[in-house]
């Protein structure tokens, strides 16, 4: 199945679980790099950057939208900022920039790149894989706690239940979480 259609929920579940006062802007890309939203903290103008999936063609140039998504960052001020990169991961020839580049880019701007392959008939996952092990610290983790101690600092109790389980056990879990930098 295609997944590009899903980027909007994609985009609006990760805008909802930043801390509110963190700046996000909102870039699209394919052979063209379109600012849709620069760095805010202004929600309505968030959600109405990612209302609607991003018109998608061939040529898509990933290492070139890093380095313009870079230097937006430092041209902004951000300190530190991270990109969520929902991409396919075909990169074509016709890119002007390399992965060396790209990187060095993310690097002088202080920049983590987190990828999310997206299923489409160009999906190539080699590119999304060098960006991640490039960033390994940036990695998403599942967190699945069924079993161990509760930890008020990493769950969420929705309820104590009864169990055979030692006390302070995650019995259930009702939605997965994830981590970011071991948080």
């Amino acid at each position: 199945r295609d997944r590009r259609e899903d980027v909007p929920e994609f985009a609006r579940a990760f805008l909802e679980e930043r801390k509110a006062n963190l700046p996000a802007a909102i870039i699209a890309f394919n052979p063209n790099i379109n600012v849709l939203s620069e760095f805010t903290t202004d929600k309505a103008a968030l959600a109405a950057a990612v209302a609607e999936t991003p018109t998608t063609s061939e040529g898509t140039h990933i290492y070139d939208a890093i380095i313009e998504a870079s230097n937006m960052a430092r041209d902004a001020g951000q300190e530190r900022t991270t990109y969520v990169l929902l991409s396919d991961g075909a990169n074509f020839d016709t890119s002007n920039s390399s992965l060396a580049e790209a990187l060095a880019a993310a690097e002088e701007a202080n920049v983590r790149i987190i990828s999310i392959g997206l299923k489409s008939d160009q999906y190539t996952p080699a590119t999304l894989k060098t960006l991640a092990a490039a960033f390994d610290k940036s990695a998403i983790v599942p967190l699945d706690p069924a079993g161990e101690k509760f930890d008020p600092n990493r769950h969420q109790a929705m309820a104590m239940i009864p169990s055979s389980k030692p006390a302070q056990t995650v019995v259930q879990v009702f939605q997965k979480g994830y981590l970011l930098h071991d948080r």
